[in-house]
């Protein structure tokens, strides 16, 4: 199996065309990147990313109260910055009162009249998210510098060209036979059935792995470059965007989470397009059909609302199983049967029996398909066997042949 495997993934070194084309989208990715972190954040276009980072770089060490007494003594000449980086050390200094303020927004929920039946969804839903945060009581935040890790995980650029990377690996793959016109040759061979599929799968997770850890480690370097490296033993919920987080855990376990996540996605979506590939047997259609899914998924996933009853098309679709970071930014909860239920859980289970269903079903596809071409080898043998039969003019002879 292990040389199999290999020999998959060989296929693929060896192609010189397709290494170029990936490489091209890797460069392709670190100049959107850079151009991305690069960007004003005010509209104005006063000061941007890097002046935030210089600013937490240059008093680094110091604690809210003192970055707040820094700002206080007029350090920061340009109003809007001082403005922006006041409001990011408010914030993390204030975080008990934040949490606080979201128990006394709950009970004044239940106390309305809206929130009545203790069995509805709403109330469900309120309970649930104040338990959640409940657990994140004594919790305290350091404001500093983050872009570096938000480089990585909130580029969405960074998404859609690893989908094209998905889609380039993914049809080669599993269709390089066809192209070449070995596969009826190979579907009859002791290995050529379910073992080199499984193979296939497995140097496709292999691949798909290797390339993402290329294309978010060059992200990360040019968000290092650009802002310096953040500590990564800070909580998640001192990086910008990321206050309402529910989860208790650091920015570098975020990092690997928000990796994890993303690669379950993007395999769910390389075994659907396994699947389409063995089933159709045609490059051009095989990549339009999946990109033409992902497409479609990506529009209910936008349109339909979270809390809609719904929601289950929203979350058990590929374009959830890709934005991660979105299942990080809030806690996220989705009305299953009048249940609230954890978007992010329900998400992460899908993608793994999106993964499971599509890696089975394109086994089968093969395999069948593969019997059938052993069927036939075997006819036509049996064919020529009887066509090379001597003819016996002899009677007796005859008779004792057929014997």
């Amino acid at each position: 199996m292990c040389r199999l495997i290999i020999s998959e993934i060989r296929k693929i070194f060896q192609q010189k065309i397709m290494l170029a084309v990936i490489t091209g989208i890797l460069f392709l990715n670190i100049l959107l990147v850079y151009q991305a972190m690069t960007e004003p954040l005010d509209e104005w276009g006063e000061y941007n990313r890097v002046d935030v980072s210089y600013f937490f770089e240059e008093y680094d060490g110091m604690n809210n109260e003192e970055l707040l007494a820094v700002l206080d003594e007029g350090a920061v000449e340009n109003g809007s910055l001082e403005e922006f980086l006041r409001k990011q050390i408010e914030e993390a200094a204030g975080y008990e009162e934040y949490l606080a303020g979201m128990e006394a927004e709950r009970e004044r929920l239940l106390g309305s009249s809206f929130f009545v039946d203790e069995n509805s969804f709403s109330v469900r839903n309120v309970e649930k998210i104040a338990a959640v945060y409940k657990k994140l009581e004594g919790v305290e935040l350091q404001a500093g510098k983050s872009y570096d890790v938000e480089s990585v995980t909130d580029s969405t650029v960074t998404t859609y060209l690893l989908f094209a990377v998905v889609l380039l690996l993914g049809l080669r793959l599993i269709l390089a036979e066809s192209e070449n016109g070995t596969l009826n040759l190979i579907r009859p061979m002791k290995n050529g059935r379910l073992p080199t599929i499984l193979a296939k799968e497995a140097a496709a997770s292999v691949l798909l792995f290797l390339v993402m850890l290329v294309f978010y480690i060059s992200s990360y370097c040019v968000g290092a470059a650009l802002f310096g490296t953040a500590d990564m033993d800070r909580l998640i919920q001192s990086l910008e965007g990321y206050r309402s987080c529910p989860y208790q855990i650091t920015a570098g376990q975020y990092f690997l989470l928000f990796f994890a996540g993303q690669y379950l996605g993007f395999l769910a979506i390389m075994m659907l397009l396994f699947f389409l590939g063995a089933l159709l047997k045609n490059t051009v259609l095989a990549g339009a059909v999946t990109s033409i899914v992902f497409v479609g998924e990506t529009v209910l996933y936008q349109k339909i609302d979270l809390h809609a009853v719904s929601s289950l098309a929203r979350q058990l679709n590929l374009a959830a199983g890709v934005d991660t970071a979105y299942l990080f930014q809030n806690y996220r909860t989705m009305n299953l049967f009048g249940h609230a239920v954890s978007a992010a859980t329900v998400t992460w289970i899908s993608m793994a029996g999106f993964v499971l269903l599509f890696g089975i079903l394109t086994c089968r596809r093969w395999c069948i398909t593969g019997e059938m071409a052993f069927r036939v080898v075997r006819k036509r043998k049996a064919a020529v066997k009887i066509s090379e039969k001597p003819a016996h003019t002899n009677l007796f002879l005859h008779e004792c042949y057929k014997l």
